[in-house]
């Protein structure tokens, strides 16, 4: 533009941009997988030249880390890959070795700080479908020391940060752990006795045909009625308010914990029971109930004009359920080192 000046206008475009990240496993050793090593080495041989050996064998290239130290080494070999023979070599040396890709090892002194450097870490989202998030985390930090746990409340969900090896151990703990949870189901009456010899005077167990035969012949009244359920040991509460309000102007509030449980093959539940009332205060117990079986527990009120029972029936029993193989022992290694065997 003459005797003026001239603008340009440069239009930027942004275009967005995303990354996403792939979900990758831990490099794997699949050369010689198939070879089988049978050595015998003595009197002892350089350990470094034995890894070489093997990898010859196998197709197996066998990288060294800078801080290794040879040794002479007596072994005897009889594996059936490369990876268990090199796991024998790794063992008598007190070294360790890890794949960098398909057909590539590296070895190195099995040392703290050559772990730390070394094995490869990974990450992984474990969702929970019937496990508390905190119990999972207990166990992970007590069971296999796992120091990266986090957990995701929104999502009901665990992240773990781990060795592959470790990670195994973790997700083999949690699918224990996350499965479906013993319930157990009550039904509650507070019940008065028309006559005072019929009540009974300590807590007791009778089956529920019984009561329910004493509740047909009116041997007693039913003033309240409630039902609880317990799941997965946990504590269930519920009020009740006992009529008439002159005699009982307060709710009594009854707090029942169980744990279910097979045993020889028939449900049972371990069950403890909490009776408050401010007037009268807490009165605590605790019995074995099978499915159909009615608990009283007597009961006294300081305003009482009837003698109170509570009675407690196990309507319904599901314990947890384990596969006989899940209770087997799980090798997890030594104590100074948590692993499981390489597949």
């Amino acid at each position: 533009m003459k005797n003026g000046i001239e603008l340009v206008l440069t239009v930027v475009v942004v275009v967005g941009l995303s990354w996403s990240v792939e979900a990758a496993a831990p490099p794997r050793l699949t050369a010689g997988s198939e070879t089988s090593v049978q050595l015998t080495i003595d009197p002892p041989k350089s350990v470094r030249d034995i890894y070489l050996n093997i990898g010859e064998l196998s197709g197996v290239k066998v990288l060294f880390d800078s801080r290794f130290q040879d040794q002479l080494v007596a072994v005897e070999i009889d594996a059936p890959s490369a990876a268990e023979a090199f796991d024998t070599v790794a063992k008598t040396a007190d070294q360790f070795w890890m794949p960098i890709d398909k057909t590539t090892i590296v070895v190195a002194e099995d040392t703290p700080r050559n772990r730390r450097d070394l094995e490869p870490l990974v990450i992984q989202v474990f969702p929970l479908k019937y496990a508390e998030l905190r119990d999972v985390d207990k166990v992970l930090r007590t069971m296999t020391e796992a120091r990266r746990v986090a957990m995701v409340s929104e999502l009901n969900a665990i992240v773990v940060r781990d060795t592959a090896p470790k990670m195994i151990v973790n997700e083999h703990l949690i699918n224990l752990i996350d499965r479906p949870q013993g319930q157990v189901d009550f039904s509650v009456d507070v019940i008065a006795y028309h006559e005072p010899s019929e009540r009974p005077v300590a807590p007791t167990r009778i089956p529920v045909e019984s009561y329910r035969e004493l509740r047909a012949k009116n041997s007693f009244e039913v003033l309240a009625q409630g039902g609880v359920g317990v799941l997965g040991g946990k504590g269930g509460s519920l009020s009740v308010m006992v009529p008439p309000a002159d005699q009982f102007d307060e709710p009594l509030t009854v707090e029942i914990s169980a744990r279910s449980a097979q045993v020889d093959g028939v449900a049972m539940a371990t069950v403890e029971a909490v009776i408050k009332s401010k007037l009268a205060g807490s009165l605590m117990a605790s019995t074995k109930l099978t499915e159909g079986e009615t608990w009283l527990i007597p009961w006294l009120h300081p305003n009482r004009t009837l003698d109170l029972v509570l009675a407690v029936t196990a309507v319904n029993i599901e314990p947890s359920q384990f596969d006989p193989a899940d209770l087997e022992a799980y090798w997890v290694g030594t104590e100074s080192k948590i692993a499981v065997p390489r597949p």
